[in-house]
């Protein structure tokens, strides 16, 4: 019986090897591109805005195409929303073009650009015309908003998962031989079914008990 089950174990070792170097080859390529998404996903977002706005724009802000624009400032959550915060003010590049790379975290962010015009006390609220979407705010208005994956828990999700493939693949190699000889017993199948399940559900649990360690060092 002992040379059968080798025979039987050895049948498609071929097979079982190529699957689980695969499976190994896998981890490096699935790390290396989600460490490259992640580091693209969270890189400082470049907000631009050229002037003068079109005339279907000017004219929801009422802002004369001829206004001086004397400086231009980011608001939102992460300013408190303050109209003039020195540390969110727009770099100008150009005769009619500012930039302000803005740092960003997973999640929306909402946000609005402020004009101060020359001779105006008030600044115009518009939102950003290079951002399609927009989000409703508490007054009735809008913000423009940017939605940022959170890829840090995406590559940890992707990460586990592909380890519990990995721990069912070789949990089935290790298992298979032993199932397979305890199917050839002579014994009734009920203990045989039950003596399989009690076998399995140890070796689950082990492998969950592995991956919440992995968890929690993360």
């Amino acid at each position: 019986m002992s040379v059968s089950i080798v025979a039987h174990y050895l049948h498609k070792w071929k097979m079982r090897l190529g699957i689980l170097v695969a499976l190994v080859c896998l981890w490096p390529i699935q790390t290396w591109l989600i460490n490259a998404m992640t580091t693209d996903a969270l890189s400082p977002y470049r907000i631009t805005l050229t002037l003068p706005l079109s005339d279907a724009l000017n004219q929801d802000y009422g802002l004369s195409p001829d206004a001086k624009v004397n400086k231009v400032f980011v608001s939102g959550s992460f300013s408190d929303w303050y109209s003039d915060d020195p540390y969110y003010q727009m770099q100008q590049v150009s005769a009619n073009q500012w930039q302000y790379d803005l740092s960003i975290h997973p999640g929306d962010i909402e946000y609005k650009l402020v004009l101060h015009l020359d001779g105006q006390p008030t600044p115009i609220w518009i939102l950003d015309p290079n951002t399609p979407n927009t989000a409703s705010n508490p007054w009735g208005d809008t913000n423009s908003v940017l939605h940022v994956f959170d890829w840090p828990k995406i590559a940890t999700t992707v990460q586990l998962f592909t380890l519990s493939i990995v721990g069912a693949f070789l949990l089935f190699c290790v298992l298979e031989p032993f199932l397979y000889w305890l199917l050839h017993l002579k014994m009734p199948f009920h203990r045989k079914l039950m003596i399989s399940n009690m076998l399995i559900l140890i070796c689950v649990q082990w492998c969950f008990l592995a991956i919440n360690c992995i968890k929690a060092a993360n």
